[in-house]
């Protein structure tokens, strides 16, 4: 989830319909009774909008979490960082606990308790990773997960 709006969301993806193309999938899924969170990526384009989207969830009912985005794609060298100081107060308005994890602690649930699907359904283990584990049309996500060589690895 990039806005809390089309025109901040759709700026962002530069897809026209993409917002509500995400809602819809995001409401859809719920009703299909699937555990759903919506990723709400924060970056330069929208931290002033992160009150907006965390608000819009909330009156949904749809659980989300943060990412900070690093760079403008994947496959990108282009820091598009947050300064500190940005981060600090976006979190600290939304009142997320900043606090430090332990050593013990995972960094990110990727490929032990959330996955990402892309359109054309390759399954990622996170949006951000570039291999992906297998495709939803024509395996199981449990085969995928047990059988995959790239989750055998995580």
């Amino acid at each position: 989830m990039y806005g809390s709006n089309s025109k901040i969301h759709d700026g962002i993806t530069k897809i026209p319909g993409s917002f509500k193309k995400t809602m819809s999938a995001i409401k859809r899924s719920k009703d299909l009774g699937i555990l759903t969170r919506a990723n709400v990526i924060i970056m330069q384009k929208n931290f002033t909008d992160a009150q907006n989207i965390h608000d819009l969830l909330k009156s949904e009912n749809i659980a989300y979490s943060y990412d900070i985005s690093l760079f403008k794609s994947p496959n990108s060298t282009t820091l598009q960082l947050l300064n500190e100081t940005d981060i600090k107060n976006v979190f600290k308005t939304l009142g997320v606990n900043t606090s430090v994890r332990g050593a013990d602690e995972y960094i990110c649930n990727a490929g032990r308790g959330d996955l990402s699907i892309n359109p054309y359904g390759n399954i990622y283990p996170c949006h951000m990773f570039k291999e992906h584990l297998g495709n939803i049309k024509t395996d199981s996500i449990l085969d995928i997960y047990r059988e995959s060589e790239p989750a055998k690895n995580m």
